[in-house]
């Protein structure tokens, strides 16, 4: 019954996977644009021929997709009987592995040859390459977004939400040629306006909310649109600043419509923050641009976070959770519960709090 439901598409993974694993234990091929002619169009003939010689081990890897649906399924249930209103909340990838199953599956559906980023920005001097690719705009509107739409059915399936990374991919995207530099991209523009539709009607067949990743360089408008149509933004508390950029918001002045966090998984942890941990490690991969003026990017950073801890601590004794005339705490103390307590108080309809922030660790996942 789930192969039935699944279709061609989920045949067509069982198939790549199956394909994949061939290539690379005999050959060596780790992108199927390397693998002989005759594997490279999962239409051909030489691939139902292959499915039907193999069929165990295609059969294989529709049964891990089963148990995967069946454990999602299983945790889904568990949380809903627990009391959670929303239980799991699935996460929407901004693009996928050029050189798997997605990309083999709807090769005419997909961009080549570019990889999906950011541009410089505060946190990443460089700019940033993901090494995924991602649905061609053109594509999408010529065939009706059929192959957008599988994907959000897909996603919603088993979970009460959907968070969307970088949210901001909807309206553009920074693409970057294979081979470039992060910061030599250029922005492709998405249908914005259907594909919000889209999702809007996703979520309410699927009776599921939906948390936009709205960080980074946010074109203007772009949030009240997801507003209008229910998604909630991202606030995230390092972003949250007065309007002179020298003193953090009043977790009252937070958005309404937004989830509330300490951090992401691709930004410093509360310990990290305070520690400058974020500063050293930029560095060390190169995302440290140098000044024109000559000074140490990396002094100057270091002393801008010093001011910032100030102003931090300053905001945290201002709503009542730290004490007053205290000292903010040395660099071996970050004050993660304080951190945790002023995102708790905000407005906010949703609050995260990161794994990494509840254990008081330095490191940030990615």
């Amino acid at each position: 019954t789930f192969c039935v439901r699944g279709g061609r598409p989920l045949e067509d993974h069982a198939r790549f996977e199956a394909i994949d694993a061939l290539q690379r234990g005999r050959h060596g091929h780790s992108h199927w644009r390397d693998w002989p002619d005759e594997f490279s169009n999962p239409r051909s003939a030489q691939v139902d021929t292959f499915a039907r010689e193999q069929r165990h081990e295609v059969d294989f890897h529709l049964f891990l997709q089963w148990l995967a649906a069946k454990g999602l399924s299983h945790a889904q249930s568990a949380a809903r009987d627990a009391g959670m209103a929303i239980g799991l909340i699935a996460d929407l990838a901004v693009g996928c592995d050029g050189a798997g199953s997605h990309a083999w599956s709807y090769q005419d559906d997909m961009l080549q040859g570019v990889s999906v980023g950011a541009p410089p920005d505060l946190f990443n001097q460089a700019g940033q390459s993901w090494g995924l690719t991602t649905f061609s705009p053109r594509a999408m509107h010529k065939q009706g977004y059929s192959a957008f739409i599988d994907m959000l059915r897909a996603a919603f399936a088993y979970s009460g939400g959907l968070r969307i990374d970088h949210v901001l991919g909807l309206k553009r995207l920074w693409l970057v040629p294979e081979g470039a530099r992060a910061a030599d991209g250029a922005y492709l523009t998405y249908p914005f306006a259907d594909l919000l539709r889209l999702i809007a009607l996703e979520s309410w067949r699927h009776r599921a909310i939906v948390v936009g990743e709205d960080l980074g360089t946010v074109p203007a408008g772009f949030r009240d649109r997801l507003a209008h149509h229910g998604m909630l933004g991202m606030r995230v508390l390092w972003f949250e600043r007065t309007e002179d950029g020298q003193g953090f918001s009043p977790p009252a002045q937070w958005d309404e419509g937004a989830l509330a966090t300490t951090t992401t998984h691709d930004l410093p942890t509360i310990a990290g923050w305070w520690q400058g941990h974020d500063i050293d490690w930029r560095h060390r991969i190169g995302q440290t641009a140098k000044r024109a003026d000559g000074r140490d990017p990396v002094k100057l950073a270091k002393a801008e976070r010093a001011a910032d801890r100030n102003a931090l601590w300053h905001a945290f004794q201002a709503a009542g959770i730290a004490p007053r005339a205290v000292e903010p705490p040395p660099l071996d103390q970050p004050p993660v519960d304080e951190a945790l307590a002023y995102v708790r108080s905000t407005p906010a309809p949703l609050v995260v709090y990161p794994l990494e922030d509840l254990m008081g660790v330095a490191e940030q996942p990615n």
